[in-house]
């Protein structure tokens, strides 16, 4: 029992750190102010969390005009094109070019983890308390 709690913890913060090392890849190379050509950290494959995050306007929003503006300033090029660098992500729209850091270092996975907002939601007290566990150790 112990070798396998032990084995979905590795398999939890392999996860994270999978999502955290496709980021960290590009930044470890865009802040090394020139000093690095390649990254020192990387990406185990079947390890990067597929995440998708979203911006909407609410139903019921006090300035609905100011939030569709906002909405419509998200999806133009020039802010798309700045969000790899500023977050690490991947652009939301499809053909936006990416900077040399990202075609360099960040190539997508091939495949990513994933799962359903139910199995999320029933675990992520356990695996909230297993990742405290294991950081704080």
């Amino acid at each position: 029992m112990v070798a396998s709690a032990r084995m979905g913890r590795l398999r939890l913060l392999l996860v994270v750190l999978g999502a955290l090392a496709a980021g960290a890849a590009r930044a470890d190379v865009v802040f090394s102010d020139g000093k690095k050509t390649s990254p020192t950290v990387g990406v185990v494959p079947g390890t990067c969390f597929a995440q998708t995050e979203f911006a909407g306007v609410l139903a019921n929003a006090k300035n609905p005009t100011g939030a569709r503006a906002l909405i419509d300033f998200m999806l133009t090029e020039k802010f798309q094109a700045d969000i790899p660098l500023q977050m690490y992500v991947y652009p939301a729209v499809t053909g936006t070019p990416l900077p040399t850091v990202f075609r360099d270092f960040a190539p997508p996975p091939d495949e990513s983890f994933s799962m359903t907002p139910e199995q999320i939601g029933e675990n992520r007290r356990a695996w909230q308390d297993e990742w405290t566990d294991i950081v704080l150790r």
